[in-house]
């Protein structure tokens, strides 16, 4: 083990000296254009999804299952709705087999038809690429109320 005046003794008893980084060469001189440019560039991809999130859609919908519709080739999914899928069955109060989400698709396909267009506000995307939102019938009734 060497003690600290070994240790000083066998550097030299000197302090390494720090040499300041030098700029780097990639550093070139861009103009305010370019450097405009680049920044807008940043902005628009950090903020892509959201700006594809922040228009509303609109138009007559098509129904895929209880929660979810198609509107102009956009599935879009009922934010905080789960309704069974098209080709669950459940249970009735007697017991038996039914296609309730069947029966869920065709209530919900009623309920639209009764005031078109729809317009669904959208917040994101799901993982399976749908957009997740609120939507509304043409006289304002909250369709995923």
């Amino acid at each position: 083990m060497i003690g600290i005046g070994m240790a000083a003794t066998a550097f030299g008893n000197r302090r390494p000296s720090f040499q300041p980084r030098m700029k780097s060469s990639c550093n070139v001189g861009l103009s305010p254009v370019t450097k405009g440019k680049i920044k807008l560039f940043l902005v628009l991809l950090m903020t892509a999804n959201s700006a594809q999130a922040a228009e509303p859609i609109i138009g007559d919908a098509t129904v895929i299952d209880g929660d979810t519709i198609e509107i102009a080739g956009e599935q879009i999914q009922f934010s905080s709705v789960d309704a069974p899928e098209d080709w669950q069955v459940c249970l009735d109060e007697k017991g038996l087999d039914y296609r309730c989400g069947e029966e869920a698709a065709s209530a919900l396909d009623a309920f639209l038809a009764a005031s078109r267009p729809t317009r669904c506000e959208l917040v994101k995307r799901d993982r399976y690429g749908r957009f997740v939102g609120t939507c509304f019938r043409a006289d304002d009734k909250d369709v995923n109320r």
